[in-house]
């Protein structure tokens, strides 16, 4: 699961790129060899781009919105409105909780780009979870 801190839905790729920097290609260091950008399924450790910390690593991540859904948070008597938005990342399908009061999402759509800077969960627990099928 990925829990972000910094989200962005990009309506297309050209907007993802312009974001990015890559408005037009770069070329790397007089090789002639080009880079026209970073791809929809990008991942690197948060840290590579600025501080990071040990004790608490992020990353950013980047995929393209295969569904989502709209759920209401509850903790006791507090509750808030979300998305549970499943993303197409180089990490497989990642469930990505959204709060609607803490980022931009009017444009949220399948088959939108979401850039974001977030703490990623997985619990590899041995025999806690069902064992998947075909394995």
């Amino acid at each position: 699961s990925a829990f972000p801190f910094r989200l962005t839905i990009f309506d297309d790729q050209a907007a993802y790129k312009k974001f990015c920097g890559f408005e037009k290609a770069v070329e790397l260091a007089n090789t002639g060899m080009f880079v026209h950008g970073l791809g929809t399924q990008f991942t690197m450790p948060g840290g590579l781009g600025g501080k990071d910390s040990d004790e608490d690593p992020w990353t950013f991540l980047v995929g393209t919105i295969n569904s989502y859904r709209e759920v209401t948070i509850a903790f006791g008597k507090d509750s808030f409105e979300a998305y549970i938005i499943d993303l197409d990342t180089a990490l497989g399908v990642l469930p990505t909780l959204v709060g609607k009061d803490v980022f931009d999402t009017g444009n949220i759509a399948v088959g939108k780009i979401v850039a974001m800077d977030a703490c990623i969960k997985a619990n590899f627990s041995s025999g806690k979870y069902p064992k998947p099928p075909n394995t």
